[in-house]
């Protein structure tokens, strides 16, 4: 059992979606934390898409657009998923130029 689960376990939390908005950001931290010492691509991908997610959550449950703090973290997780791809989109971008030039 992790530390986590002893704590929700000691508190009574059964989900984590018992949680507040600011205890689930809290708790995504501490996992981040605890997850591992080890930073992969893969896991930072997997964090800005759950943070994306929760941002556009924020949105729909009634939070105005034009908020201007929630757009600004919205854009930096996109551009981080962005950077992440960018090295596979050049790779597909370059077999197919290649692969253009084979059938010719």
């Amino acid at each position: 059992m992790s530390l986590l689960q002893k704590l929700f376990k000691k508190r009574g939390i059964d989900k984590i979606e018992e949680l507040s908005v600011e205890e689930r950001e809290t708790f995504d931290r501490y996992k981040l934390i605890l997850d591992g010492r080890e930073i992969t691509v893969e896991k930072i991908e997997k964090f800005c898409r759950y943070q994306i997610e929760r941002l556009e959550d924020r949105f729909s449950s009634g939070i105005t657009p034009d908020d201007t703090y929630l757009k600004a973290c919205l854009h930096v997780y996109l551009t981080l998923l962005k950077a992440i791809k960018a090295p596979e989109a050049e790779r597909k971008a370059l077999e197919a130029q290649l692969q253009a030039l084979i059938d010719k």
